[in-house]
């Protein structure tokens, strides 16, 4: 975790009759171990109405050798009795590739409903590289459609990857 402090400095060419209010300041943290692709401002989910296998998840870059210990995965849907776990994929030429790590089968006593935190049994180790993180879910209904939660307020073209039995 680093901090940051943003000073802001306006300048203008026009008379200012209060120059106090033309500078301020903003402290910030980054957590280089932190990656999403929402803002915490759940819109909907996105899934898919099929039985079977189905994979889903975001991608993500990684700029520097980095550990993972667990992944909060926002998602809702799904019925009692589905199995769902978190998966990290490394990515191979713009297609999801093999499978690096995974946390144990989790048995949904119900709809998922928010964040839930997935732990891997071991840190994973991640060089940097491109990963699809999501999660896997098996269910024999077609009822049971898990959405992972997403937000309107942030947008990445090309980052969400859905796959239902092995296909694309």
């Amino acid at each position: 975790l680093e901090d940051y402090v943003l000073d802001f400095n306006v300048s203008s060419a026009e008379a200012d009759v209060d120059l106090s209010n033309n500078s301020g300041q903003r402290t910030y943290s980054v957590d280089f171990n932190t990656y999403a692709r929402d803002d915490n401002t759940i819109a909907g989910g996105l899934g898919v109405t099929a039985a079977g296998n189905i994979m889903q998840g975001q991608e993500f870059d990684v700029a520097v050798a980095t550990t993972m210990d667990n992944v909060d995965i926002s998602f809702g849907g799904g019925v009692a009795g589905d199995t769902v776990n978190a998966r990290v994929y490394q990515m191979v030429g713009g297609a999801v590739g093999a499978v690096v790590a995974q946390t144990a089968d989790v048995i949904l006593a119900g709809p998922g409903t928010g964040y839930t935190t997935f732990t891997f049994g071991t840190t994973v180790n991640l060089a940097p590289g491109t990963y699809m993180i999501g999660i896997y879910h098996g269910s024999a209904a077609a009822a049971s459609n898990i959405g992972l939660d997403y937000s309107n307020d942030i947008f990445s073209p090309g980052k969400a990857w859905l796959q239902v039995n092995g296909g694309a």
